[in-house]
C-alpha cells in the first residue's frame, strides 16, 4: 500500500511539472504581432440570410466587425497581397510612385497612409484563385471609415475585377476632389440602390495595368453615389445586376473588395472602424 502511495505522488508531481512547462511555452507565443499565427478571430459563420442593418451611430462594442474587436495587426509596406488568417479575405497594398503603408487587422478593419503618391490603393476582400460566377453569391458590404488629406482624385467604396471579359469595377460612396466622376468617363445612365441614386460611367483603359499579367485594354465601370457618405451598407450584387441589364457585360469574378484609393500627388490617410464583407448564398 505504501509503495502505491509513493507511486501516485510521483505521477502527480510529474503532471504538475508538465503543465507548468506547457503554460510557459504558450505564454512566450510568436511575439511578432502579425496576423499569423495566433488565435483566429471569432467572427462566426456567414449567415444564410442578409443580417439586419447596422446602426452606425450606436454600434455594439462587442460586434466582432467593430474596431474594438480588431485583434492582431498585419503590416504591409510594399506592393503585396497577404491573407488575413482566420477570415475569407485577403489584403492588398498597391502604389505607383510615392510612399505608403497599410495595417490590416484580424477582423478585416484596416488603416492606411500615403504620401505624394501618383496612385495608391489599399483594399480588403475576396480574391478568388478560381474565377466564379457572380450570380452564385450575394455580395453585401457594411463599412464605416474616416479619412484625411487631399488628392486630385480618389475613391472609397467597393472595388474588384472580372475576367473574360476583363472589367474593373467601382462603387463609389465617397471621394477626393470635387466629384467622384472618373476622368474621361462616359455616362451610361442612372440606377437606384440602397435608397440612393448612382450615376454609371464607363472608361476605356488602354494598355493599362491589371491583375492578369501584361498591360491590357479593358473597361472600367463606375457607380458614383449622388451624395458622399462614410458609413453604410452597399448591396454590391444589385449594382452587378443593374449594370448587366443596361448592357454592361461582366465576366467571372476575380476580386470583390472594399477600397481606399487616392491619386495625383496624394497625401493622406484612411481608417476603417467597421468592416464586414459578405458573400451570402443566393436564395
Amino acid at each position: 500500500m505504501k509503495r502505491i502511495s509513493i507511486y501516485l505522488m510521483m505521477l502527480l508531481l510529474c503532471a504538475a511539472s508538465c503543465n507548468k512547462d506547457n503554460a510557459n511555452g504558450a505564454a512566450e507565443g510568436n511575439g511578432q504581432g502579425a496576423v499569423e499565427p495566433g488565435p483566429e478571430p471569432q467572427l462566426g459563420p456567414e449567415p444564410e440570410t442578409e443580417p439586419a442593418e447596422i446602426d452606425f451611430n450606436n454600434i455594439d462594442p462587442n460586434d466582432p466587425h467593430y474596431k474594438d474587436k480588431r485583434g492582431k495587426a498585419l503590416n504591409l509596406n510594399s506592393n503585396q497581397v497577404r491573407t488575413i488568417t482566420g477570415t475569407p479575405w485577403d489584403a492588398e497594398l498597391w502604389l505607383e510612385t510615392g510612399s505608403g503603408s497599410m495595417t490590416v487587422y484580424e477582423n478585416g478593419n484596416f488603416k492606411a497612409n500615403w504620401s505624394n503618391c501618383g496612385d495608391y490603393l489599399a483594399r480588403v476582400g475576396f480574391r478568388y484563385g478560381t474565377y466564379i460566377d457572380r450570380t452564385t453569391k450575394n455580395y453585401i458590404a457594411d463599412y464605416q471609415f474616416t479619412k484625411t488629406g487631399s488628392a486630385s482624385w480618389g475613391y472609397f467604396g467597393a472595388y474588384g475585377w472580372t475576367t473574360d471579359p476583363i472589367v474593373e469595377f467601382y462603387i463609389v460612396d465617397d471621394w477626393y476632389g470635387n466629384t467622384g466622376v472618373p476622368y474621361g468617363g462616359n455616362k451610361k445612365g442612372e440606377l437606384t440602390v440602397d435608397g440612393a441614386t448612382y450615376t454609371v460611367y464607363t472608361v476605356q483603359r488602354i494598355n493599362s495595368p491589371n491583375p492578369f499579367g501584361e498591360n491590357k485594354t479593358f473597361t472600367s465601370v463606375f457607380s458614383v453615389r449622388e451624395s458622399r457618405r462614410q458609413q453604410g451598407r452597399i448591396h454590391i450584387s444589385e449594382h452587378f445586376n443593374q449594370w448587366a441589364m443596361s448592357g454592361i457585360k461582366l465576366g467571372k469574378l476575380y476580386e470583390v473588395s472594399i477600397l481606399a484609393e487616392a491619386g495625383g500627388s496624394a497625401t493622406g490617410s484612411v481608417e476603417f472602424t467597421y468592416f464586414n464583407l459578405m458573400a451570402l448564398p443566393v436564395e
